[in-house]
């Protein structure tokens, strides 16, 4: 007997409260005290919502597909994670001297980490419905680049 999964809210918020970091250790890492939780959105949640565990099966499997279609070489992926925007939201240099930041910290994201072939440095590649980001940075985040920020095809709305 086939077992249906409901993805409900308190589904959702299990889930992201076991893959988020806990708000207590998030205040202390960006030096915060008793600073209001902002509700995100997450990448996953709507998809999950509207068309089940088969939709989010999809919509991975089409991220992926958009991304090979770049045609960066060495970026191959395989799957992708739910990832916290504060953690994934590095800071960019930009071609005028200024910096730029392109994700929200309390959204969720998908989201994967490749070792370029090489080299030390990695693709680092952060997606949702409306937009793909593509980047290298070396160890721990040092020196992002931007490689591809772009809209996925039929997307509607903003980051």
């Amino acid at each position: 007997m086939k077992k249906e999964i409901i993805f409900d809210e308190h589904f959702m918020r299990s889930e992201l409260l076991y893959i988020l970091p806990a708000a207590g250790r998030l205040r202390r890492l960006r030096g915060l005290r008793r600073s209001p939780v902002r509700r995100g959105e997450c990448a996953a949640a709507t998809v999950a919502q509207t068309g089940g565990p088969e939709a989010l099966a999809r919509e991975k499997q089409a991220i992926i597909a958009e991304l090979h279609a770049l045609g960066i070489p060495g970026l191959r992926l395989t799957d992708l994670n739910l990832l916290n925007g504060g953690y994934v939201n590095l800071t960019y240099p930009l071609p005028g001297g200024g910096t730029a930041r392109f994700l929200r910290d309390n959204n969720v994201y998908w989201g994967n980490q490749i070792e370029v072939p090489g080299s030390e440095r990695c693709y680092g590649v952060v997606a949702n419905a409306q937009f793909l980001l593509v980047c290298t940075y070396g160890c721990n985040g040092a020196d992002p680049e931007l490689v591809c920020y772009r809209k996925r095809e039929g997307a509607e709305g903003h980051a």
